[in-house]
């Protein structure tokens, strides 16, 4: 039938953008959109994992076909910096299974654009990922002094001297031995990296993160059970009351041959992380520093 004046007159209301197409309801169409969104985080997940996989064979052929097929570029440019901590975590350990086995890696890696992503990720408020970048900061500085200079350039001394100061025995196992490979570099990077100034005084935001280090991220709190979660919770309390021999030295412009003498010195530091620090002395005083 052919529409009367009134019905010709009334204006067109357009549909609202959340009742989707054709004033369809919302649901299908948001479903769609997590679908596939999980389904691209998946395949990064997965590809990030059979890499490492493959790398785990420590196979030279491997390796090289990883290389030339560009490995490095698909990592550093959208994985790297992945906004899933445990892709981002994946994605550092590879670059550092290749760094450390293979020269030309390093190369390709020691670029201004690549190293500030990794050096971003020595001040990720993950752990996990903290702790893999210094890996692959540790992988790149044993292998050349250039490499070293590179890091420097890129900003790479502040966030590893603050992971230095860290509460988390992994962040400051992972530095100290980062540490320890930029001292064997050079007589240079030693005095750069014993010079390093120590972190600002702590602010508010900043005590937050490391306590989110330490004691619970939001990437592993899922993963914790209820009673890790309590005793973890009963560790802070008693961490903030004690004010013991780290919180003593930690973020009061000491020096970092102080501070690493008061981690050495603490009962709570494993042998591991204190047998690390002394190859780290060891590697400065072979350079006379």
């Amino acid at each position: 039938r052919t529409p009367s004046a009134r019905e010709w007159s009334r204006p067109c209301h357009p549909a609202s953008r959340c009742s989707g197409a054709m004033g369809k309801p919302p649901g299908p169409t948001h479903a769609v959109a997590r679908d596939a969104l999980e389904a691209y985080k998946q395949a990064r997940l997965a590809f990030v994992n059979a890499l490492n996989e493959m790398l785990r064979k420590d196979d030279p052929s491997l390796d090289a076909a990883l290389l030339d097929g560009e490995c490095l570029a698909l990592l550093h440019r959208p994985l790297v910096q992945d906004i899933v901590p445990g892709i981002q975590t994946s994605a550092l350990a590879a670059m550092r299974a290749l760094a450390s086995r293979v020269d030309r890696a390093g190369d390709v890696l020691a670029t201004p654009e690549t190293l500030k992503k990794i050096v971003s990720s020595l001040s990720h408020a993950d752990p996990n990922v903290v702790v893999a970048g210094c890996g692959v900061a540790r992988a790149l500085a044993s292998k050349r002094e250039a490499h070293v200079r590179a890091l420097f350039d890129a900003g790479a001394l502040p966030p590893l001297r603050e992971a230095l100061d860290s509460l988390n025995p992994e962040i400051l196992d992972a530095a100290a031995k980062c540490a320890v490979a930029v001292a064997q570099a050079s007589p240079w990077a030693a005095e750069r990296m014993l010079d390093s100034p120590p972190p600002p005084a702590s602010s508010p935001e900043t005590e937050e993160k490391e306590n989110r280090r330490v004691f619970a991220t939001p990437s592993d709190a899922s993963e914790l059970s209820t009673a890790a979660v309590h005793e973890k919770r009963v560790t802070s309390e008693k961490h903030k009351q004690s004010g013991g021999k780290k919180e003593a030295v930690r973020g009061k412009g000491h020096s970092l041959l102080e501070c690493l003498c008061s981690v050495s010195s603490d009962a709570k530091t494993s042998l591991a992380t204190r047998a690390t620090i002394a190859r780290f002395f060891e590697a400065c005083a072979a350079h006379g520093e």
